[in-house]
């Protein structure tokens, strides 16, 4: 109705003596797609005796709608050339021409008037002819105005009351201007997406608006009328420019795939990496953090160090995680790439296996549980008989006992749970150890250690039926001895260039929900002396076999974020320094080319055991070795005293002692190595510079030669 108000199809008025009405109602359809579902409801206003024709004025159900967009452009075009307009079929000749008499109906059921229309619409008429020759000078009531002069042959009391606060403003604040709303409406009740802030939905009306003017562009040349100058959007982006400026509204992170299938189940193809790399540095990002890895290879054969060497070169931090266990399996092991091993943290969700008159504890994230009662526990391969199958034995609603390896974890309780077991004790292999994860299992289940599984196997080979049950996970803070090295992850020496420590850190890697590390920061108390190689019982970080571990496992040590962010010294880098190192090892110039074209090496070259790395490496020492470290303070003046643990065997000097820093400013050091005792595997120090507030400590790592 509205519709064809705004045609001026109709309008309200009094029924003149001796005429009659003709009377009206509505029809209701209902369209409904091929498969039955109900497309849409269709609603249309027939008046009595009204008939159809066939291709006159019906070819479905209803008449089809013209899309007026396109009956817009068209009629534009014909303006602006001057072209005379025909009519374009029944309906719009109908809808748009003038009828021989007048005809009078009833309004038709629900209709609602909202305002009365003026029976003489003179006064509004002059009124806004009045105003029309105003905004000439008053160019701030232009649009009110406009719209105002869009009900001129039928106003209401309302475009008259609204005429008058026009009329009011001009006599009230001749000096101030009308303001009128944003782009935006947070009252529109027909919008298809939610906003979450004005810019935002802004955004999304230009790109709406974008879409307009790209399909107008596309119509006018299917016409033979190719615009021939740029098309323009304008839209207020202050706010936009607000959100660019503040850091805190920016999205941190942003995830980029490089490993397809189905090569071998999803190998990484070098183009692909270094697509992302290109990506990076083209965005801006501050810090890049590759989970993928493969087994050592050359520097100038491995597009991960290429990668990631331009994209410390544009300023951008390159981080790596790895995955072993076993020594030398650590990768990414090139310079400029921070090294990660994982660890675990203080952090627990126990979940019990109760057996006998014992329970042995466990970690699970299962979100089921079982019902109270007693369940058989069962082993899928110690259970079988031997005319049946290994599915057959993990039938009859039993706890099932599976071994970590082959398949993932969570897919072993999967296999289980489809097989009719009701929940699942997953036990290590020799190789996990005492690394336990918590997993979101399918079903309810815990995962317990090497040792423990041990156990639980041998009451089972003593008792013939076993009978308890699996309980809820929990959550339990500041567990011991924690943190620990994951089995997973990789170790060193560093295989390409075994002068260069990998791993460089650990941080938190297993269990992960929010990073938590229990190497805590330094607290100037006596017994803790060096939190980020010691464990919270203050002893030093142990393997997943607890074993005591190496640098080999953990680098420098647990990662301390709050440390880092002051740490006094620093050991600087720079991308001239990693081509220097480059060049140290033998790189030729060909080499040289996939990270920097044209760049020549120093004469002579530096030795590969003075680049300023933050660790010391000294492999196949005979007799004296000297190295050479630069140290810059970030730090206020102050005064740095070194403190060394020697290696078994092996005797250090750092000279000077003590290095006293303006702030800001750069000292050199250098470090003597001798053999005092030869010992056939790697043995382990450190060097710390301290100035009673921070700790600035280097491993150290020295094998002898044989």
């Amino acid at each position: 109705m509205k519709a064809l108000e705004k045609n001026c199809t109709w309008e309200i008025c009094e029924l003149p003596k001796g005429k009659r009405t003709v009377g009206c109602r509505w029809i209701y359809t209902v369209k409904f797609k091929p498969d039955g579902q109900i497309d849409r409801y269709k609603a249309r206003l027939v008046a009595k005796g009204y008939t159809q024709t066939q291709g006159v004025d019906y070819e479905d159900t209803f008449a089809p709608v013209a899309k007026l967009n396109s009956i817009r452009i068209l009629l534009s075009v014909a303006a602006c050339k001057g072209w005379k307009l025909h009519q374009l079929d029944v309906k719009n000749a109908f809808l748009h021409g003038d009828l021989d008499e007048e005809i009078y109906m009833d309004q038709p059921p629900g209709f609602v008037l909202e305002g009365e229309t003026h029976k003489d619409p003179t006064v509004y008429k002059r009124l806004i002819g009045k105003l029309l020759y105003l905004t000439i000078t008053r160019p701030d009531i232009t649009y009110a105005v406009s719209v105002l002069s869009q009900f001129m042959q039928s106003p209401s009391q309302e475009h008259l009351q609204a005429a008058y606060r026009v009329l009011r403003y001009l006599k009230r604040e001749p000096g101030k201007g009308l303001l009128y709303a944003s782009g935006v409406t947070w009252k529109s009740k027909k919008q298809k997406v939610v906003s979450r802030s004005s810019a935002e939905a802004e955004y999304r009306a230009m790109a709406n608006g974008a879409c307009e003017v790209v399909w107008i562009k596309t119509l006018l040349e299917e016409l033979g009328l190719r615009p021939t100058l740029p098309i323009p959007l304008y839209c207020d982006n202050q706010a936009a420019l607000h959100i660019t400026s503040n850091p805190v509204f920016h999205e941190r992170t942003k995830h980029i795939e490089v490993c397809w299938p189905p090569v071998n189940g999803g190998e990484c193809f070098d183009s692909d990496i270094l697509a992302a790399f290109d990506a990076a540095i083209s965005d801006g990002v501050d810090v890049v953090s590759m989970s993928v890895g493969g087994d050592p290879v050359d520097y100038f054969n491995d597009g991960i160090a290429i990668g990631s060497f331009h994209a410390v070169k544009s300023g951008i931090i390159c981080s790596a995680g790895n995955s072993g266990p076993t020594a030398g399996s650590v990768s990414n092991v090139a310079p400029w790439i921070f090294t990660v091993g994982a660890s675990t943290m203080d952090r627990e969700f126990p979940a019990y296996v109760y057996y006998g008159n014992t329970n042995l504890k466990g970690q699970s994230l299962s979100s089921t549980a079982l019902t109270e009662g007693k369940y058989p526990i069962i082993s899928s391969t110690d259970a079988k008989a031997a005319n049946a199958t290994a599915q057959d034995a993990l039938t009859g609603r039993s706890i099932v006992i599976c071994t970590r390896g082959s398949n993932a974890r969570v897919a072993k309780g999967e296999a289980v749970l489809q097989a009719g077991g009701v929940g699942m004790v997953l036990i290590n292999s020799a190789s996990t150890g005492n690394e336990i994860i918590a997993d979101a299992h399918v079903l309810p289940a815990t995962h317990i250690t090497f040792s423990d599984g041990q156990t639980l196997l041998s009451y089972l080979k003593s008792n013939s039926i076993v009978l308890r049950n699996v309980t809820n996970p929990e959550t339990v803070l500041n567990t011991k001895p924690a943190p620990f090295m994951a089995a997973f992850s990789s170790q060193g020496p560093n295989t390409i260039t075994p002068g260069i420590l990998k791993p460089d850190i650990t941080a938190p890697g297993v269990s992960v929900i929010a990073a938590y590390t229990g190497a805590t920061s330094p607290t100037g108390l006596d017994f803790d002396t060096r939190p980020s190689i010691t464990d919270n019982e203050g002893q030093k970080i142990l393997n997943s076999s607890f074993v005591t571990a190496t640098p080999f496992s953990y680098g420098s040590g647990h990662v301390n974020p709050n440390a880092a962010a002051d740490p006094g010294l620093i050991y600087d880098l720079n991308a001239t320094d990693y081509l220097n190192f480059l060049c140290s090892i033998g790189y030729t110039p060909n080499q040289l080319a996939s990270f920097q074209q044209g760049y020549k090496c120093p004469s002579p070259p530096i030795n590969t055991y003075d680049f300023n790395y933050p660790s010391f490496t000294i492999y196949n020492l005979t007799s004296s070795v000297t190295v050479t470290r630069t140290v810059k303070n970030v730090g206020p003046a102050g005064t740095y005293t070194a403190k060394v643990e020697e290696p078994k065997g092996i005797s250090i000097k750092v000279d000077p002692n003590s290095l006293k820093f303006a702030a800001g400013e750069e000292k050199t050091f250098k470090v003597t190595f001798n053999v005092s005792t030869p010992s056939l595997d790697y043995v382990f120090g450190s060097i710390t510079w301290s100035d009673a507030n921070r700790k600035v400590r280097s491993p150290v790592v020295v094998l002898t030669s044989s």
